[in-house]
Order: C-alpha cells, then structure tokens, then sequence
C-alpha cells in the first residue's frame, strides 16, 4: 500500500462514517446502512430528505421489526 492509498482512509471526507447514531440500542435491520448514509447526507447536503420504504402493512415485518399505530400518518 502506497502513502498516498492511505491518506484516503483517513480523510476527513469519511468523518461522517464514524459518527454515533441517536438511536443506539434499538434493533434494525438497516444499521450496516447508517454510516453510508450518514456520508452521503453529508457530502450532498440535501434541503430535503424523504425516507421511502414498504413493509408486508403498517404493523411491520419479520426483518424490519414491528411497529405501533403511529407509523401511519396522513395529513
């Protein structure tokens, strides 16, 4: 590995990558997806962010977990 190889591992570019989610402790199936993401918010900056997604209903699934009533919102 070159010098220059490893300046990209430890660029302050990937500083998001090792940030500390909020919601610590909960179980998901998608925390491996959370520093990714967590990159991607960061260097692109969006003004808006829309979390998209489908479960089997409202009340959850065996991978993603359960959920309440509160998960389904209308305005």
């Amino acid at each position: 590995m070159q010098n220059s190889d490893f300046g990209l591992l430890t660029s302050r570019d990937l500083e998001p990558v090792f940030w500390t989610p909020e919601r610590l402790g909960r179980v998901s199936a998608w925390w491996g997806h959370v520093p990714f993401a967590f990159w991607l918010i960061d260097k692109c900056e969006p003004r808006l962010f829309v979390e998209l997604g489908t479960h089997d209903t409202w009340a959850g699934d065996p991978h993603a977990g359960a959920y309440g009533e509160d998960v389904c919102m209308s305005n």
